[in-house]
């Protein structure tokens, strides 16, 4: 039995819409769906390891198996060894994925490979980034280090605004919700869409956390305002301004009701 049907069968055995099961696994419920659908074949070993714990009747060296980590079980010799095999391959995997990662965004963007959009003419797969790490998108040897679980969401491509380079961001927080971008929606961003004072961006300053602010520009200060009356603004001069990083302009917002 494949990873799908696995995952399928013991969710719908338990009784768990998708919802509830990315939420026991710690993923997002596109990450599910995703899996069920056969998108996802080969989750990483952290992921399957959350999933044997929820799922009933399988275990996590089963999933290793399907998932073509390994053709060993626990009977024959995996134990401790196998467990420290997996460790090394993780991080592994996420070094790799520095490499990786503006090639397979390039590819989703166009719909390409295994992640091609069923056939539906239009639909474009995008990358989907629950955080942005820091030296992503910063000059021609981007790398990044780290990012959470990968995942993608099908756009029609008339909401790219014909940028290859469009990636879709998972809202966190409420600091835009008077522009009507809530917690949980998509945001689609696009790295080549020029921006002008007023536009809503993602941005991140220095070393810190990525966010959703509209760019104002006011003389010689770049003001970031949140949309969200809670929130005060965030002013930078001439000197503070230089540790300002624009990922790309918000150019289309996703929002399921499911």
């Amino acid at each position: 039995m494949d990873l799908k049907s696995i995952v399928r069968r013991g969710r719908l055995e338990l009784g768990l819409s998708a919802r509830a099961m990315a939420e026991a696994v710690n993923v997002s419920h596109s990450y599910i769906s995703q899996i069920e659908r056969g998108v996802i074949k080969r989750p990483s070993p952290m992921v399957l390891k959350r999933l044997a714990d929820v799922l009933t009747g399988v275990s996590y060296w089963e999933l290793l198996r399907v998932c073509g980590y390994t053709g060993r079980n626990e009977k024959n010799g995996g134990g401790i060894k196998e467990i420290e095999e997996m460790g090394r391959y993780e991080g592994t995997r996420r070094r790799l994925m520095a490499k990786r990662l503006r090639e397979v965004a390039a590819e989703l963007a166009h719909g390409s490979g295994e992640l091609e959009s069923e056939g539906v003419p239009g639909l474009c797969s995008v990358p989907v980034f629950t955080f942005i790490p820091a030296s992503f998108g910063m000059g021609s040897q981007t790398t990044v280090l780290e990012y959470e679980e990968f995942e993608t969401t099908r756009i029609h491509e008339g909401k790219l605004n014909g940028d290859k380079d469009a990636f879709a961001l998972r809202v966190r927080g409420d600091s835009m919700v008077e522009a009507g971008i809530l917690e949980g929606d998509l945001v689609i961003v696009s790295p080549n869409t020029p921006y002008k004072s007023g536009d809503i961006c993602v941005v991140r300053i220095g070393g810190g956390e990525h966010s959703i602010k509209r760019v104002v520009f006011q003389a010689n200060l770049v003001i970031l305002q949140p949309c969200n009356s809670s929130y005060e603004p965030i002013v930078l001069d001439e000197n503070s301004r230089q540790d300002l990083h624009v990922y790309g302009r918000v150019i289309h917002v996703e929002r399921s009701f499911l």
